[in-house]
């Protein structure tokens, strides 16, 4: 087997490096994925010309080379991560942000987008999207908004403000964000401000950091503000998630309507909290949650184990 790193390739990429295995490599090599040719030719600077268009899954995935090199034929796995979108700037944060178009429309986004470096976002930008639901789509729809995995590959976001609908605006069914860090950034009171959106449902959440948090406790519907979260939270996976706002007093942990979740080492730091959210949309103190399976949250003088 040769090592080499996973190769980062964007889906409209047209070479890919192989330079890594160029004393394997004869006078053409053929690369192939599911018995499908991508290229087949001869090596330029140690890249490969390719068609990905061909290719309909995103992702890891382990495409094949063949080459014939002094007579013995050479076979290698080449190991990419096939990207709809690699993002490296502020600006291509925007690529996984429903916008009016889409409601609309009622189109979701789809695919596999990456964060290829850290994002210091400089508060040059606030993390909002700005929608208005007019019946084509609901607020609360499961089935709409983003729907594709953001991969952060263990890279940072930092330096930004939280507003109305957060960084994606709305996420629906079918949604992974995952391997994402968030340092230094400010919740600023907004009505729906949560990071990733008003809605979050039906999304799995692995692996996300949220640290150095500022709080700003809203003044109109504090509950309507989440960490993740804004108004509904509903049918979502949370797994290894960690959040330090401990400076802070917090109203409500995850938003408003927070129903049918599960959590698994969820640790979250606060001053003081009132609550995690409510079970369903009625608010009422019998519907407001205290307490979560799965979810330990550490206030100034007590902690809360599920």
């Amino acid at each position: 087997a040769l090592a080499h790193e996973t190769i980062l390739l964007e889906t409209t990429a047209t070479q890919i490096d192989l330079s890594f295995a160029t004393e394997y490599i004869g006078d053409s090599v053929s690369l192939t994925y599911n018995g499908k040719v991508l290229g087949n030719g001869a090596l330029t600077d140690g890249k490969l010309n390719v068609d990905l268009s061909g290719i309909t899954e995103t992702g890891a995935l382990t495409l094949l080379a063949s080459t014939v090199k002094n007579n013995v034929i050479y076979t290698f796995n080449v190991n990419v991560l096939l990207a709809t979108k690699i993002i490296r700037t502020i600006d291509d944060l925007d690529v996984v942000k429903v916008t009016q178009t889409n409601i609309d429309n009622n189109t979701s986004i789809y695919g596999y987008y990456v964060l290829a470096n850290d994002i210091n976002v400089n508060w040059v930008k606030p993390m909002m999207a700005s929608l208005t639901y007019n019946g084509t789509v609901k607020n609360w729809e499961a089935n709409f908004g983003f729907r594709g995995t953001f991969d952060g590959l263990g890279h940072t976001i930092s330096g930004f403000a939280v507003s109305t609908n957060g960084m994606f605006g709305h996420v629906g069914n079918g949604a992974v964000i995952k391997n994402v860090k968030f340092d230094k950034f400010k919740y600023n009171g907004h009505y729906n401000g949560g990071l990733f959106g008003g809605t979050v449902r039906g999304a799995e959440i692995t692996g996300v950091t949220l640290t150095n948090v500022e709080y700003t406790m809203p003044t109109k519907d504090p509950e309507s503000t989440g960490f993740f979260a804004g108004r509904f939270m509903q049918n979502n996976k949370l797994t290894d998630i960690k959040i330090d706002a401990s400076k802070y007093d917090v109203y409500s942990v995850f938003g408003r309507n927070i129903s049918n979740n599960t959590y698994s080492t969820v640790e979250i730091k606060v001053k003081s909290f009132t609550m995690l959210g409510y079970n369903g949309d009625a608010m009422s103190d019998e519907t407001m949650l205290l307490k979560l399976e799965g979810v330990t949250v550490i206030t100034a003088d007590t902690t809360i184990e599920a």
